[in-house]
């Protein structure tokens, strides 16, 4: 409970992947979805309590966790091709990156000032860890790299043949 602060709609990530700390912001209408659950969930709001809790007020089971995804897939009428096939919970996270590679450009942020700031986001220890969403984001959105062209075509100077 004390990792989410709907004052400066931050959210504190403790014990990630890569067992690091950080924190990240939440979008107003994610603050907004967040808050409506807590609403729901009235019970067992002491700091010291999970955000997110199982029905007994403990910790939500990863097995629980992933048999909600699959539920939500389900109503969603997405397939689901077998654990570990997708999509996957982690898929959210991708699709994340991807998306808000694609935003940046499309507001003309080079790509590669952009990927420290995804990095840190995401928690990676290194840049080299983000840069495959680069490919990702120019192979799914291929006008990105006419963009990225028409800012970058100074940088380099045409050679001619004298």
């Amino acid at each position: 409970m004390n990792d989410v602060d709907f004052k400066s709609n931050i959210v504190i990530v403790r014990e990630s992947k890569n067992n690091s700390e950080r924190m990240i912001p939440m979008s107003s209408s994610v603050a907004d979805a967040m808050s409506k659950y807590l609403l729901s969930r009235n019970k067992n709001k002491e700091p010291e309590n999970y955000f997110f809790q199982a029905r007994h007020g403990g910790r939500i089971s990863n097995n629980s966790l992933y048999h909600q995804f699959r539920l939500v897939l389900e109503k969603a009428k997405i397939s689901h091709k077998g654990r570990g096939f997708g999509p996957r919970i982690h898929d959210f996270r991708h699709t994340f990156s991807v998306y808000t590679l694609s935003n940046m450009a499309s507001q003309g942020i080079d790509l590669y000032c952009a990927l420290p700031i995804l990095s840190k986001y995401l928690g990676h220890k290194s840049i080299s860890a983000t840069e495959s969403y680069v490919r990702i984001t120019t192979e799914l959105f291929p006008e990105i790299m006419g963009d990225v062209n028409r800012t970058c075509s100074f940088v380099f100077p045409e050679v001619s043949d004298i």
